[in-house]
């Protein structure tokens, strides 16, 4: 896949999941208490595109990650505090609100967005 490809298929995702969306949903779950360095938004598509490819998937490697999605520098204390029961819940809600676009047909479904609904409840 080309740079490209790769730009523009983040660009469609994305914009299934905006970033104000995704930080009011963050932030009415309390995943957000300061928003001094920490960028949701990125953390989530980094959760979403970057962790669950690879052989070396490692905290580590996703906190570098995220490092360079969002292009600020993070501690770890920091990074690690995210991970807990409301990263999980706003994870969720976001996957069912892209899964909802999708099924509504507020975005045309072309090319690999055509069966992903149907990718995600076999998956499920």
């Amino acid at each position: 896949m080309s740079r490209n490809d790769r730009t523009s298929l983040v660009g469609k995702l994305a914009s299934l999941a905006p970033e104000g969306q995704i930080t009011r949903i963050a932030e009415s779950l309390g995943v957000v208490k300061r928003k001094r360095k920490k960028n949701v938004f990125a953390l989530v598509w980094t959760l979403t595109l970057g962790f669950g490819s690879g052989r070396g998937r490692t905290l580590a490697g996703l906190h570098r990650a995220y490092e360079v999605a969002a292009g600020v520098e993070i501690a770890w204390s920091s990074f690690y505090e995210w991970f807990g029961a409301g990263l999980v819940d706003l994870m969720k809600q976001t996957v069912s609100m892209v899964l909802e676009q999708l099924s509504t047909g507020h975005e045309e479904r072309r090319g690999v967005f055509a069966k992903l609904p149907e990718i995600m409840a076999i998956d499920a």
